[in-house]
């Protein structure tokens, strides 16, 4: 056994210029025999060299990956009007609906080809979380007017607003399609990926101010006026991300890459006299499995 490991050290050795840096840790090893399996059975075996100290080996075959992840998101939204008569209704819009939260999780596969090419897909869900506020009741009241002797001389209305809110959501299913490029670092890898989601089914719950300003919509509900609102499949996305991905042994891996997502067409109806769109950035975070 003693001289198997010897001839795979002597290998190594032998195939691989170590940077002095490296060289130095490895050497305060007290006893030959520990240096030779640290060599041997390191799960990361560098090929480092003074002039490139930080690249591993080269994949000499491909790689299958499992992840799973969690993004929190970020997301703007803009909501225009298609002509001019519709400025009003965009602005009152775009005034009472603001941004609470969002995020993203999911799950996929990807294929990694020894140049570094990646290709991944999968399933991702995302939800947008806003707060609309609305005016729920109009009241007026009568406020008599008096001198300084306490006499009436006027009388005048005052409107009362009464104040209400509704957090609205809004809900996707998307099957990402991404191609690529991963660089092996020792103790990370570099990814940059780019590619389109392919939008599933979408759906909403919440209210949103009618055409009047006057009424609300109700997003929950079926029927016509709803219906030409919003579609039920938004198409197409452009999505992309980068980031570094820490290697915990050779199995899995951290995953945190910042990504963008940006809805091409807009959500509502092509009927609907507004167009609604959105863009989220976020920060995905999850583990990620090697099957082979």
């Amino acid at each position: 056994l003693n001289e198997s490991i010897d001839e795979q050290a002597n290998l190594i050795i032998g195939s691989q210029d170590l940077y002095p840096g490296i060289m130095g840790q490895v050497e305060k090893l007290e006893e030959k025999q520990s240096l030779i399996k640290y060599m041997v059975n390191s799960p990361k075996k560098m090929k480092v060299t003074e002039e490139n100290p930080c690249f591993v080996k080269r994949e000499t075959h491909k790689r299958y990956y499992l992840d799973v992840y969690y993004a929190p998101e970020i997301s703007q939204k803009r909501i225009n009007s298609k002509s001019e008569t519709g400025i009003k209704y965009a602005n009152e819009r775009n005034g009472s609906e603001r941004y609470v939260n969002a995020y993203s999780f999911g799950f996929g596969g990807s294929i990694v080809f020894p140049i570094g090419l990646s290709l991944r897909t999968g399933v991702n869900f995302s939800t947008i979380k806003e707060r609309f506020e609305f005016v729920k009741e109009r009241q007026t009241k009568s406020v008599i007017i008096k001198n300084p002797q306490n006499e009436p001389i006027d009388t005048i209305t005052e409107e009362i607003i009464i104040p209400g809110h509704i957090y609205n959501k809004y809900r996707f299913v998307d099957i990402p399609i991404t191609i690529g490029y991963e660089i092996n670092l020792a103790d990370f890898k570099f990814a940059v990926n780019g590619g389109v989601g392919i939008n599933v089914t979408t759906n909403h719950a919440g209210s949103v101010y009618a055409p009047d300003i006057m009424k609300l919509l109700s997003l929950k509900e079926e029927n016509e006026a709803i219906a030409s609102i919003y579609k039920k499949n938004v198409g197409l996305s452009i999505i992309g991300s980068f980031g570094l991905n820490y290697k915990i042994n050779d199995r899995f891996m951290i995953l945190a890459e910042p990504s963008i997502r940006y809805y091409v067409g807009s959500i509502a109806e092509s009927s609907y006299a507004l167009t609604h769109k959105y863009m989220q950035v976020g920060l995905i975070a999850g583990i990620r499995y090697r099957i082979k």
